[in-house]
Formats: structure tokens, sequence, C-alpha cells
């Protein structure tokens, strides 16, 4: 489960090393969009167990436990990234030139 979170945040976010992620950058648009669909994934398989177990499908309540967390997890994490982005722009335009 922490390992997918770390793999939602970026290297700049996580406090990585600069140079330790293989992709190549592309951009806060692009970061951000990333980092969308891999919630919106958690998310939907966080939906899909909370449906297999009302179909019988899953024998054990744990894993649809998790899922659940973890999609609940993930959410939180994206809406205060971008409560602190919105901080963040609006310190910006305070600043006079």
């Amino acid at each position: 489960m922490l390992g997918e979170i770390n793999a939602i945040l970026p290297s700049a976010v996580t406090g990585a090393p600069a140079g330790t992620n293989s992709e190549t950058p592309g951009g806060f648009q692009e970061m951000l969009g990333d980092m969308m669909k891999k919630v919106n994934d958690i998310q939907l398989r966080g939906d899909q167990a909370t449906m297999d177990l009302h179909a019988g499908k899953v024998a054990n309540l744990h894993e649809v436990m998790v899922a659940v967390s973890e999609a609940d997890l993930s959410l939180r994490m994206l809406v205060q990234f971008r409560n602190r982005a919105q901080a963040a722009y609006d310190e910006i335009m305070k600043i006079q030139v």
C-alpha cells in the first residue's frame, strides 16, 4: 500500500533525490494528470472490491477493507496536494511587482 502511494507522488514531493526518477520530466500539468489517473485507478479498485464483496466473490473482508482504505487515503492525499498548490498560487498572486 505504501509503495503505491509513493508511486503516486512525484520525487519532488516525496523528497527523493533528483535523478532517482526514471521518467523524463514533463511538467506540472503532466505530473498532476498522472497523479489524478493513479488515484482514479485506486478508487476504481476500491469500488470493484466493494462490489465483489456484495456479490459474494470475495471471501476475505480484510482485502476489501484494505482496498477501500487505500482509496480513501489516496483521495485525501490528492485533495491536500490540491490545497497546497492553491495556497502557493494565492501567495504568488499576492506578490507585488
